[in-house]
């Protein structure tokens, strides 16, 4: 990563998600065509082929491989070791298609990123927000980003009208987690203009994903809020889950309208 102005520092001891690991792997969806070209049109008509890319807490690269391949130099960090081996393993299939262009990645923290000032044009944090600390990140995103560069927060939830993840939550309820907000979504992130990003714009991108009963409880079972709970109660929970998901698709596989929130904003740049 020298090239993008790496800074030396002392990888911090990132969270596990190796404990649901196979299920991340197998059971995470990535992010739509019509996302993947906006980000990539957002970026281009300044910095061209040459477009320097940074992915922060990348997991397994499901954003990252997709943008990859349209930049000119792609970089990703995230907090946990298992999930970054899975990244760079990504990068190495990535890296044996003609068409497609590798990616470094590392174990690094969003609060104090390994990277010079002003080296990036696109900085982006994906289903991933939750995890920062903005009043600490938020700098150093602006930080690493070049005067104009851009930072999208991009995240992906089912629509309101969407039963199936409510029912989930139905089943963990009192389990695993304090009780959620009326609906899953994203508003605005104002904490971007207090932290000095300007331009901030908001974009909704609908995406209608094809599940099974199958496919959709091991998606469920890669969510955090399941991976802390203890095994035995974690699979009482999923069970109940799978039998009441049975119960509201009989024939074993639906679809599901998911919303994509795209966020983004601007360093200033003077």
């Amino acid at each position: 990563m020298k090239s993008a102005g790496l800074r030396p520092s002392t990888p911090p001891q990132g969270r596990g998600f190796h404990e649901v690991l196979e299920e991340y792997l197998r059971f995470r969806v990535g992010y739509s065509p019509e996302v993947i070209e906006y980000l990539a049109g957002a970026v281009h008509g300044e910095a061209g082929a040459g477009t320097r890319y940074l992915d922060v807490a990348c997991g397994s690269a499901l954003l990252l491989s997709a943008l990859a391949p349209r930049m000119g130099r792609a970089y990703g960090v995230d907090l946990s070791r298992a999930l970054v081996a899975a990244a760079a393993g990504a990068s190495s299939t990535e890296a044996s298609c003609p068409a497609a262009r590798p990616f470094s990645v590392a174990v690094a923290e969003a609060e104090r990123l390994p990277f010079s000032e002003g080296v990036f044009d696109l900085v982006t944090v994906a289903q991933a927000y939750h995890w920062l600390d903005p009043k600490r990140a938020l700098p150093e995103l602006l930080r690493v980003l070049r005067p104009g560069g851009l930072l999208a927060v991009v995240s992906k939830y089912p629509a309101p009208e969407e039963p199936y993840v409510y029912l989930g939550d139905e089943c963990f309820h009192g389990l695993c987690y304090p009780p959620r907000r009326a609906a899953y979504g994203v508003g605005n992130l104002l904490p971007l203009l207090d932290a000095g990003f300007v331009d901030h714009r908001r974009r909704v991108f609908p995406w209608d994903l094809s599940y099974t009963v199958e496919s959709y409880v091991g998606w469920m079972r890669s969510r955090e809020v399941l991976r802390v709970v203890g095994n035995a109660r974690r699979a009482a929970a999923l069970r109940e889950f799978e039998r009441r998901l049975r119960e509201l698709v009989p024939g074993g596989e639906f679809v599901e309208r998911n919303l994509q929130y795209v966020i983004t904003a601007r360093r200033p740049r003077s």
